[in-house]
This record gives C-alpha cells, sequence and structure tokens, in this order.
C-alpha cells in the first residue's frame, strides 16, 4: 500500500508494529484501535511472509505485505487462475 499522506517520524516508525500503538498525524488526529498493523504482521509472519514499511514524515507512507503462496505460485506458472 501506498500513501501520499502526512508519513511517519523515525520514532513513530519504530513503535509502529507494537500492540495498540496510536499515533497523531500531522494535525493532531489520532484514530483506530492500535491493532491494524501488529495483527497484519502476525498474519504475514504465520504465513511464511512478512511486512514492511517505509516512510517519510510529510510526504508518504508504504506498507508492504508479503506471503509465502506456494499454491498460488503453482498455478500461475500452470497458467491457472
Amino acid at each position: 500500500m501506498y500513501d501520499k499522506g502526512f508519513g511517519m517520524s523515525d520514532a513513530q516508525q519504530q513503535t509502529i508494529f507494537q500492540e495498540f500503538r496510536k499515533h497523531e498525524n500531522n494535525v493532531g488526529v489520532t484514530s483506530g484501535a492500535g491493532v491494524g498493523l501488529i495483527n497484519s504482521k502476525i498474519l504475514a509472519e504465520a504465513s511464511g511472509g512478512s511486512i514492511s514499511l517505509r516512510s517519510r514524515l510529510g510526504e508518504f507512507t508504504e506498507v508492504t505485505f508479503t506471503v509465502d503462496a506456494p499454491e498460488v505460485a503453482a498455478n500461475l506458472e500452470a497458467g491457472e487462475s
């Protein structure tokens, strides 16, 4: 996911995958329950994958989520969908 929104500071990025962690955006708004990214991390890792974050304050945030999906890869290689 790529978002050209508020971005995150280095300090926010260090804690963003912690449970119940919420951060204010640059206009002082905090929303959500603070469990979305930690749940995504748990799901990705349980699936043999990973989640990573790249962000620049005031510019963008990019979250990459990968899973190990050998059945999907096999189907793609075989030309199936």
